[in-house]
């Protein structure tokens, strides 16, 4: 998991008294995470399944109505099956699962960043 988190991701952090959204700031060594200048080992770190609120709210996918399983950014496609959710890559399809995978996919494929608003 520690190998897929790139600065920017968006991830959920457990602590004590709740769980928050935030973003990944900086990656150490040994399977720490900095954000908000609080250091947090990896065992603490949540991944965000991915699911419509994302896609739609955060990232500003579009979803065209006519193929509710299809959601569309810049020729960047994501496709919802019974099974999970895929990102369509010419004939290829890369099954994912977290929202951090789709901002990583993202970036490989389009070479920008994704942007969100959280």
């Amino acid at each position: 998991m520690k190998k897929e988190f790139r600065i920017g991701n968006i991830v959920e952090i457990a602590t004590n008294k709740s769980t928050v959204v935030t973003i990944v700031e900086e990656i150490l060594q040994d399977g720490i995470v900095d954000i908000h200048e609080v250091l947090h080992p990896y065992k603490n770190i949540n991944l965000i399944t991915i699911n419509h609120f994302y896609l739609s709210d955060i990232f500003g996918f579009i979803n065209d109505g006519l193929h509710t399983s299809f959601y569309y950014k810049d020729n960047f496609v994501i496709h919802k099956t019974k099974d999970g959710w895929n990102v369509l890559v010419g004939a290829m399809t890369i099954e994912i699962k977290y929202v951090h995978q789709i901002q990583n996919l993202y970036k490989s494929i389009t070479g920008n960043e994704l942007e969100f608003k959280l």
